[in-house]
């Protein structure tokens, strides 16, 4: 797949730029300053649409398509912003702004209690704090307006998987130096081989906040999941370790634990994309608000207690693992190709 497009991007170095180069067909020129727009490129890629102002005031209206990154805490500024700017067309936005019912609060809360949240961990956070903080969710969400076209953009893989992916075999090799996408039958034939799942949980990684730390609790006593914390994992780039992508690969449920703030990560599209079903709450206590995560539609307690979600993976049948596996696939492909389709509309 040749590269087609060019985004303008201010930062030094992205953990998506695989993700938007093999999904996309985008091509980041990393370290790209604001000025006077001169349509070398009307694709821009950010976390801070603030360092965009002489660019995005001189462009022609609607001629910009704006990729914006981060933003885990929903600061409302950052959506707001392009309401008022005439050459925004679109946005695709990664975590934007969705809806928030008090139940799910209500929920979250529970099921942290349910997974020992009340038991000190001695890492940062409380049962309560996390509460607290949901709510000021729910209000900071209900009052953004967005008066824009935008999309979600999907968090998808990290550089450092395809990197692990690549020291596989050559025939990986092979196709990954084509730029080819992950989702594609073709890799996914080829990557096949190497997937034997061996275990039902695993994880790799850092113990993170308290909620965090209360699940992987849950996963090594109830479970005995082995629960390295590893200081400086991330996904910018390889560090030489494939532990990640074999625990990946020989694993039916990854384990996937929220974050600091938002529920969702890149282990999520990962494990999906090494044959795995990732455990997942459908709702992080921080972060109440409605998702993809294809653990949504489980009952409480099993969508928000870890606890709970663990047994029942546990006692579901080959069967039911592999049409469960493939549906979620399915959504997570869908997203990308959804994100694909509205730039590709723009750029064509």
């Amino acid at each position: 797949m040749s590269i087609s497009h060019i985004a303008l991007c201010d930062l030094s170095k992205i953990t998506e730029e695989q993700f938007f180069l093999r999904e996309f067909n985008l091509s980041l020129n990393y370290e790209s300053k604001d000025q006077e727009f001169d349509d070398s490129s009307n694709v821009i890629v950010s976390d801070n649409p603030k360092n965009w102002t002489r660019f995005l005031s001189s462009a022609p209206e609607n001629s910009i398509l704006f990729i914006l990154i981060g933003n885990e805490t929903y600061e409302p500024w950052k959506y707001e912003i392009f309401n008022d700017i005439k050459s925004i067309s679109r946005a695709l936005i990664y975590n934007p702004p969705r809806p928030c019912a008090y139940l799910t609060i209500l929920k979250s809360l529970m099921g942290n209690l349910l997974d020992g949240g009340l038991i000190s961990t001695g890492r940062p956070g409380s049962v309560f704090r996390d509460f607290r903080t949901s709510q000021y969710t729910k209000r900071k969400l209900a009052n953004i307006q967005m008066r824009y076209q935008y999309l979600e953009l999907p968090q998808g893989y990290c550089n450092s998987f395809v990197t692990q992916l690549s020291l596989l075999s050559e025939p990986l090799a092979n196709l990954l130096s084509r730029n080819q996408s992950l989702y594609s039958e073709e890799f996914q034939i080829e990557l096949a081989s190497h997937i034997k799942k061996i275990k039902d949980f695993s994880y790799l990684g850092q113990l993170g906040h308290h909620r965090r730390a209360t699940c992987l609790r849950v996963a090594a006593r109830g479970h005995g999941v082995e629960i390295p914390s590893k200081v400086g994992f991330g996904g910018l780039e390889y560090d030489g370790d494939l532990t990640y992508l074999n625990n990946l690969l020989q694993t039916k449920f990854p384990l996937v634990p929220p974050g600091a703030f938002n529920n969702y990560n890149h282990r999520y599209s990962e494990s999906l994309l090494t044959g795995g079903l990732p455990a997942i709450l459908a709702q992080n206590s921080l972060d109440p608000s409605s998702n993809k995560n294809w653990t949504r539609n489980l009952p409480f307690p099993a969508g928000h207690s870890f606890r709970f979600l663990m047994r029942e993976l546990s006692k579901i049948t080959e069967s039911e693992f592999k049409e469960l596996q493939n549906k979620a696939f399915k959504e997570d492909l869908a997203r990308v190709v959804n994100a694909k389709d509205f730039l590709n509309s723009m750029l064509s």
